[in-house]
């Protein structure tokens, strides 16, 4: 909850024009590309926000808990902070502090309201679930994997709009319009400051290769994962309940052998008579 809080208080803070001056500073000194500013913009966020409620956590964890325990709590605490950093700046094009804000949006307070409520609804299964889930190192490696998996796709999806050849820098935030133009212009000719040379791919640059990779991706990653998880199984069964005996071949199968004692007569105890 505390990482929450840090990451979208800073987020809306952002937006707010705390420093309009400096806004004309960037429009005239403009010399990167919008996708450096936009990583600027991620790494603020990190610094401001992930980054000081990941050390004191990192602190508080390791002076409680053992340090396995303490150790994976702080793994998908990070990973979680990466989710929310780049699922906050998706499509945002601001520096912050430094873009005209209009007050008064229609649906603010509502879309605040429904995400509170998600959220405070959303946060006792989240925990039971990774409590559950540290009981077996095999289970946290699940739930660490699906959790680095979005993170990854939140980063994919928030590089790939930065570096959009469309994207601009965004430094006012103007009312909707009332009536919409339609901008029928050729391919090639000049819009504002920018020239399309070509019509918008309607597959959004993606071709049917590139969508079945991701499938196949993902179908990879849960196999690995599912193996991972069967591995991991085994191997923690067999440090917990460790094999009393000796196996030997008996033609294409084992056969499990324990002695003990001496003298006799011998006695022969066989297990799992059909």
């Amino acid at each position: 909850m505390l990482l929450s809080f840090a990451v979208i208080g800073a987020r809306a803070a952002f937006a707010l024009p705390i420093a309009l001056p400096a806004n004309w500073i960037f429009r005239v000194t403009a010399v990167h590309n919008p996708a450096a500013y936009f990583a600027a913009v991620r790494k603020s966020l990190f610094a401001l926000a992930a980054v000081p409620v990941w050390t004191a956590s990192a602190i508080f964890y390791f002076g409680m808990w053992p340090g396995r325990p303490a150790l994976e709590h702080l793994a998908v605490l990070v990973v979680v902070g990466i989710l929310l950093v780049q699922g906050a700046l998706y499509q945002f094009r601001k520096i912050p502090f430094a873009c005209s804000y209009l007050p008064g949006k229609a649906n603010l307070k509502t879309k605040l309201g429904i995400c509170g409520i998600l959220f405070l609804v959303a946060v006792d299964p989240g925990t039971q679930l990774e409590l559950w889930t540290m009981q077996r190192f095999a289970r946290f490696l699940v739930l660490f994997a699906i959790l680095l998996a979005a993170a990854l796709r939140a980063r994919r999806r928030t590089a790939e709009f930065a570096a959009s050849p469309y994207n601009r820098i965004q430094f006012e935030d103007l009312p909707p319009s009332d009536v919409f133009v339609l901008d029928l212009k050729r391919d090639g000719a000049w819009s504002r400051d920018e020239a399309y040379v070509e019509a918008i791919d309607p597959q959004c640059g993606r071709t049917l290769a590139a969508r079945i990779r991701a499938f196949v991706i993902g179908a990879l990653v849960l196999a690995a994962s599912a193996f991972a998880y069967e591995r991991t199984g085994e191997w923690l069964d067999r440090e917990r309940f460790p094999q009393i005996g000796q196996s030997f071949d008996i033609g294409g199968r084992s056969l499990n052998i324990y002695c003990s004692g001496e003298g006799s007569p011998v006695a022969v105890l066989e297990g799992n008579w059909v």
